[in-house]
Formats: structure tokens, C-alpha cells, sequence
């Protein structure tokens, strides 16, 4: 028999996808619909018997729930029989990108861009949900008309702080793992970065980076030896590999900068103006945080320890996420997020007493009751004590004034939604349209100083008196 019913889908078990040390994936038939899937098969008898392919098999079914975008391989059902779990996922039919760069005979840079493009569209999903692939390979990424597609999560984690969560633990694939895992070091969520550059490597030149037969091989080319370049690459293709594949791992680019790369920037140009806007959300998060602790009276100084649930005189991100909500329970993870690592400078996914202390007394908040700091920025002049942002405001209106910009005519421009509000994002384009050097703090003091009603918006009223009365 060729075939075995499981629930409504026909398994194929003459036509074997693909088969690893604990399961094998077929293709196989959704009866409702006659569509084509791929359906992956555990035995019981290996699974519960050993807690680490346990966890692997939890793991990648917590992580693939959460995903569904175009460049990620969906899941589609979980079933399970006496002697098997079964993962049915959506069926690619080009096989995986090993697969095809034997076929391809010759891939040019702008490819393998291609490639990469679809690869890192991938990972901003990932970056949303807080998830680390660990295993990014070849054949781990699926092909699907020419759609390139992330794939296999069992050794992904997904963790509350994804660009500063340490790990330890060794898993991947040696040929594409970073230098950190290979010598069983600490590693964070650049382990990722340094599979892209890899991978993005093969598809170029055909191999990776450094060729060896064992891991103590391969760990000490790549130590001894600098990334070659067989042939011409573009200036901004070398570039980007050579940032992905930086040895030292606090050297290596991290996710925000990778996607500002003058190599692909121009196609994530809508992501990174999203990630600009959370840089400016986590200043403006931070000003609004001083403006809650004056209005309600609150202790940071004791809040801060009564929010140190593991009492070990630090915060995690959890314990941060806590305090932030206490203070404004809308702000999301990815918002607090933001904030943590500004305030996590030296990196250890914690945040001690000093740097909590240097960040808030940076943006100018009271940490305790008995505190009292000036709300004033002096600037050179002892007779000036203007705060640098209404000087940054001053040089706004004095260019709309020398420009003879019309107002309605600047409010229409960047109200892009056309829903008559000027959201953070498109007043920080506004203000950028005239200072593109503007900081994210000075922008959300200016955001705030317009937004009188402090509903999160600027109407064209709003917009309009606070000019006038600046004129």
C-alpha cells in the first residue's frame, strides 16, 4: 500500500521528502481540499524516550504557531496516532536551497540578493515574535515558486529580549554556526547573523566561507584565516559578508544595522523607518515615564526594588516589562524592548542599579520623591536657558518662515494616512523633512509640546495654534 490515512490527509510513503536521524517528512494530500502538504513523522518510541528530542518537538511547534508570513514555512496541523506525532506543514515543491544551488549553474550577486532578501524578510517575522532560528542552513531553507521560505525550528527559541538574550547552549550546524557556539562560549541572537553571511557566501562562490572536516578544524580556519573572495564581488556585497562573519561577536553588525546595509536598504526601507520610529517611541516612552512619575508621585528608588523579584539588585526584562506597565499598561514588548536596551549598555540582559540610574537622570527623571533635578538644558551662552529641543523647534519654524511653507500645505504632505492626525511617525518625518539630524529625544519632546490633548495625535488645530504661538 502506498498510501496511509491519518485523520483527513493521505501520506504518500513511496514519496519521502526528506528523512533525518529522528523523522522523516512525506508528501501527503489534505482530502478536503486536494491540496499538497508536507507531513513530517515522529515515532512515539523515539520522542519519549529522550527529553532533548522532547523539547526539540515542543519547541519547533510553539515556534511555527506563531509564524505566518510569505517567507516562512506555515504549519498547518498537529495530530498524533498511537505510534506517531505527526507536524503537517505547507508543501514546498523545489525542494530547499541546497537543492537548488546545485541545480542553478551559475547565480549572479543580484541572485543570491534575492535570496537573501527573502531569507531576511523571514527573520523580521522571527524578530517580531522574539525568536532565534539557531539551525540556519541550506537545507533548512525551503524553495516554493521561486519563494524562498525559513523552515525547521527545532532548535529555535523564542526569548523575551530577542537582540540581547544570552545562550549556551550547543546546537546548529557546525559549517554555519558562529565561532561563539563552536567554542561553547555565550552567545546571542547574532549567532543568526553569522548563518546569514554563510549562507549568502554560498550563494555567491558555491562554498562556504571556510571548508573543514571537523569542528576543531573548521573553529581554527576560521580563527587563523580571514574570508577569502575567489572572484569579484560588488564593494557592498564584501562589505556586508565581512560584517555578518565578524569573529568577535560584539563587533559583528547587529539586526537594526544589518537591515540599514546599503546592500538591501533600499528594500527594507519600510522596516527600518519602522524601526527608526521605535527608536523614537522608546525616547518618547522614557519623557512620558517623567512626565507620569511628577503627575502621580512616584518612588522609582522603591519601585525599583519592589520589582526586584529575584532581589539579586537587578532587573530583567520581565521585571523592567512590570515596572514600565505599572507606569502605562499600553505599552507593548516590542516598545519596552526598545527601551531595555537603551538602557542595557553593557549588554548583560540585565540592567543594574547605575545604568537604570544614568539612563533616567540622562532624560532628566526624578528617581526618588526627595530628588529634584533642573528641567533645563543651558546652553553656551550664561544668558540663554532655552531647553535644546524648543532651539531645535525655533530653527523648524524660522526655515517654514524664511520658505514661506504654507502650514495646511506641510500638515497635508505628511499626514499620509489622510486620517487628519499626525501620528509620532509622520511628525518625526515632518520635523526630519527639515533637520534629518534631529534625535529621537528632542523629536518626542517637540511631538509632546504640539500634542496638547496628549491623545497620541496632533490635529491640524494643535498643529496650527502651536506654530502661531511660537510665531
Amino acid at each position: 500500500m502506498n498510501e496511509k490515512t491519518v485523520d483527513k490527509y493521505k501520506l504518500l510513503t513511496t514519496d519521502l521528502l526528506g528523512a533525518g536521524s529522528f523523522a522523516k517528512v512525506y508528501k501527503g494530500i489534505d482530502t478536503t481540499n486536494n491540496r499538497q502538504v508536507a507531513i513530517k513523522m515522529l515515532p512515539k518510541q523515539n520522542i519519549l524516550n529522550d527529553k532533548y528530542l522532547m523539547e526539540g518537538l515542543r519547541r519547533e511547534l510553539s515556534v511555527m504557531q506563531k509564524l505566518k508570513g510569505n517567507n516562512v514555512v506555515r504549519l498547518l496541523d498537529t495530530l498524533e496516532s498511537s505510534n506517531n506525532y505527526y507536524i503537517v506543514q505547507e508543501f514546498c515543491k523545489d525542494g530547499d536551497l541546497g537543492t537548488y544551488l546545485r541545480k542553478q549553474q551559475y547565480l549572479t550577486e543580484v541572485g543570491a540578493i534575492r535570496i537573501l532578501t527573502d531569507i531576511l524578510n523571514g527573520f523580521i517575522e522571527l524578530l517580531q515574535q522574539g525568536i532565534i532560528h539557531r539551525d540556519l542552513k541550506p537545507a533548512n531553507i525551503l524553495v516554493h515558486q521561486n519563494t524562498f521560505k525559513l523552515g525547521d525550528f527545532g532548535f529555535a527559541k523564542c526569548i523575551s529580549n530577542f537582540q540581547r538574550d544570552v545562550m549556551e547552549s550547543v546546537v546548529g550546524t557546525p559549517l554555519y554556526m558562529a565561532p561563539q557556539i563552536l567554542m561553547r562560549e555565550t552567545y546571542t541572537s547574532k549567532c543568526d547573523i553569522w548563518s546569514i553571511g554563510c549562507i549568502f557566501y554560498e550563494c555567491i562562490f558555491r562554498r562556504t566561507p571556510w571548508i573543514a572536516n571537523s569542528v576543531p578544524q573548521l573553529l581554527n580556519s576560521i580563527l587563523k584565516y580571514p574570508v577569502q573572495f575567489p572572484s569579484y564581488i560588488s564593494a557592498e556585497a564584501k562589505d556586508f559578508i565581512l560584517k555578518c562573519l565578524e569573529v568577535e561577536e560584539d563587533k559583528r553588525i547587529g539586526w537594526n544595522d544589518l537591515y540599514r546595509h546599503p546592500l538591501i536598504y533600499q528594500k527594507f526601507k519600510d522596516h527600518v523607518d519602522k524601526v527608526i520610529n521605535m527608536e523614537a517611541q522608546a525616547e518618547f516612552i522614557i519623557n512620558e515615564l517623567r512626565q507620569m512619575i511628577v503627575v502621580k508621585q512616584i518612588d522609582l528608588l522603591e519601585t525599583f526594588k519592589k520589582l526586584q523579584i529575584q532581589d539579586n539588585q537587578f532587573l530583567t526584562f520581565k521585571e523592567l516589562q512590570l515596572l514600565l506597565n505599572e507606569i502605562d499598561p499600553k505599552l507593548t514588548r516590542q516598545q519596552i524592548e526598545f527601551v531595555f536596551n537603551m538602557i542595557d549598555v553593557d549588554m548583560t540582559n540585565q540592567i543594574n542599579f547605575l545604568e537604570f540610574q544614568r539612563c533616567l537622570q540622562q532624560h532628566r527623571v526624578r528617581l526618588s520623591l526627595q530628588e529634584i533635578k533642573p528641567d533645563i538644558i543651558y546652553e553656551n551662552s550664561p544668558l540663554i536657558q532655552m531647553p535644546k529641543w524648543k532651539i531645535e523647534l525655533k530653527k523648524i519654524k524660522d526655515k517654514i518662515e524664511e520658505e514661506e511653507k504654507s502650514l495646511v500645505k506641510l500638515f497635508k504632505q505628511f499626514d499620509t494616512d489622510v486620517n487628519q492626525v499626525l501620528d509620532l511617525v509622520e511628525f518625526v518625518k515632518f520635523l526630519r523633512s527639515f533637520n534629518s539630524k534631529i534625535s529621537n529625544e528632542d523629536a518626542s519632546l517637540i511631538f509632546q509640546h504640539f500634542d496638547k490633548n496628549c491623545n497620541g495625535g496632533i490635529d491640524f488645530l494643535e498643529f496650527k495654534s502651536t506654530f502661531e504661538s511660537q510665531l
